[in-house]
This record gives C-alpha cells, sequence and structure tokens, in this order.
C-alpha cells in the first residue's frame, strides 16, 4: 500500500509550491524605506494588545507592552476624553500628526477627522481660493493662505521701517470703497432680439388700452 501513488498527488505538491512561493512576506527593517524604517515598530499593536493579532513576527507593529509607544486612544482623539478607568492607550494628542487639508482651508471630515486641526491666527482664506483646493495643480508651488498672509505682514513691515530710517513717514492706505457695480452693455451685434407682444394676449400688450366692463351711473 505504500507504493501506491494517485494522479493528484502532483497537482497538490503544485499547489503547494505556489501557495508558498505568493506567501507575502515582511522585509526586515533595514530593507525598507527610509520613511518605513521610521515607522518600523515604534507603536505597540493594537491587535496585540486584545491577543487578536495574526501577523505574528510579520507583524509591523511592536508586540511589547510599552507606555511611551502606546497608541492615541481613539475615543479621546476624536472627543476630547475618555471614560474608560483602565485604558491602556496614551491619552495625549501630541503624536496625532496635523491635518494637511485643514492647514490649507478646508477639511472635508471637519471634527471627524483624525488629524489635529490647528486654528491659525488671521483672516480666513477668500472663498474663490478655497474653491479651488483639491483641484490638479493647485496645491503644487502654492503657500497656504496664512503663510502667504505673514509674508505679506513681513514685506510691509520691512517697507515700513525703510522709509522710517530714511525720513520719510509711511504714508496710511486709505480703505478700499466699494465699487459700484458697472451697467450692463450694449447686447452683441448677433443677438437674437423677440417681440414679447407676440407671446401676450391683446389686453395685455405693450400700449394697449385696458378695457373697461363697466358703466357710471349719471
Amino acid at each position: 500500500m505504500a507504493d501506491l501513488e494517485f494522479d493528484f498527488e502532483d497537482n497538490l505538491e503544485q499547489t503547494d509550491l505556489k501557495t508558498q512561493t505568493l506567501a507575502p512576506t515582511l522585509a526586515p527593517s533595514d530593507q525598507l524605506e527610509p520613511r518605513a524604517q521610521k515607522n518600523y515598530r515604534q507603536t505597540v499593536c493594537r491587535h496585540w494588545l486584545r491577543n487578536l493579532c495574526m501577523k505574528g513576527d510579520k507583524c509591523g507593529f511592536l508586540h511589547q507592552f510599552d507606555k511611551e509607544r502606546m497608541p492615541t486612544c481613539r475615543y479621546f482623539a476624536k472627543y476630547g476624553e475618555c471614560k474608560e478607568p483602565d485604558c491602556p492607550y496614551k491619552h495625549s494628542n501630541d503624536d496625532v500628526k496635523e491635518c494637511n487639508m485643514y492647514k490649507l482651508g478646508f477639511c472635508i471630515h471637519g471634527p471627524n477627522c483624525r488629524y489635529k486641526h490647528i486654528r491659525l491666527p488671521g483672516p480666513a482664506p477668500p472663498p474663490n481660493e478655497a474653491c479651488l483646493i483639491g483641484r490638479p495643480g493647485h496645491i503644487h508651488g502654492v503657500l497656504p493662505f496664512a503663510a502667504r498672509q505673514r509674508q505679506k505682514q513681513i514685506q510691509e513691515e520691512k517697507e515700513r521701517q525703510l522709509l522710517i530710517a530714511s525720513g520719510e513717514q509711511p504714508r496710511e492706505e486709505p480703505a478700499q470703497a466699494i465699487a459700484a457695480p458697472l451697467p450692463p452693455g450694449p447686447p452683441p451685434k448677433k443677438a437674437r432680439t423677440v417681440d414679447v407682444n407676440l407671446a401676450l394676449p391683446e389686453a395685455q400688450r405693450v400700449g394697449a388700452e385696458p378695457e373697461q366692463d363697466f358703466d357710471f351711473e349719471a
């Protein structure tokens, strides 16, 4: 019986070899990219804390209880407080990254965003500029509105100091008056004109006399 062989055994061996070849393997830390090396096993694995991590040694997170490397509590990050008395997670927003979309002026996630929203001093960006956020070509090479406002203030202060050093008095810029809207211009030469009287009943046409259906008693 030990010498018996079946036709499907070869297929089983080939399937095992394919499975071993396609099995995902996690590269060691020295073979990862510099950005990945920075975050490699720097934070305690949330699933490992609950004995639910199925990756074992291949997990990119730390399988060791370390209070300094605990992940941030999701309830604290979302609501600003945590009511769990024995919560093992970190209750601090120091490790939470700043939201890049909020820095540009608008974040679609609002208060539910997983990143920090730091309100900067100064005026809000104009609506016509905020509408361009997220469109191709807008972010590349364009500083945020707050940064451009600071550069403008620094430049104005430098010019003011140069005027004072030269003995001139810096003039105050008058407030810009709101310009009245321009009147509508003439219609284009190829514009079509429509006679509105053709679409109105005879009694409602322009210049028609109103009908009088009542008589005055003498």
